[in-house]
């Protein structure tokens, strides 16, 4: 089976047309079998920006080399995932703040990335 995340970020919900679009290429999915799918609906998650003591948190929990941490599930379930589905509609010329805040929260290094000296 090839695990799947599917990220809903579609935030008019069942009126969206993204979401109709992003339901129609999961249930082709499903039809052609070997799909795991696993749906991360953003709108449902206590997604915060990071700003302020959140931040502070997340730089401290790094750095003590907790990544073990419930703050970084959202890093660790993007890792895990072998094949990633995001639905977002395109507004005002950019995709859903929502987004954006659920990209920062998973960037985690030593998780979804690593960077050394070259």
């Amino acid at each position: 089976m090839t695990d799947v995340l599917y990220i809903d970020c579609c935030i008019r919900g069942e009126q969206s047309r993204t979401k109709r679009l992003g339901e129609a290429f999961l249930s082709a999915l499903v039809r052609a079998g070997g799909y795991e799918i696993e749906r991360l609906t953003l709108m449902d998650e206590p997604l915060q920006p990071l700003a302020n003591g959140f931040f502070w948190q997340r730089e401290r929990l790094i750095e003590a080399g907790a990544l073990d941490h419930a703050r970084f599930r959202y890093a660790w379930r993007f890792k895990r995932a072998e094949r990633i589905v995001i639905a977002a509609p395109f507004w005002d010329l950019s995709f859903p703040a929502l987004l954006k805040i659920y990209i920062e929260n998973l960037c985690v290094q030593g998780i979804t990335f690593d960077c050394d000296e070259h």
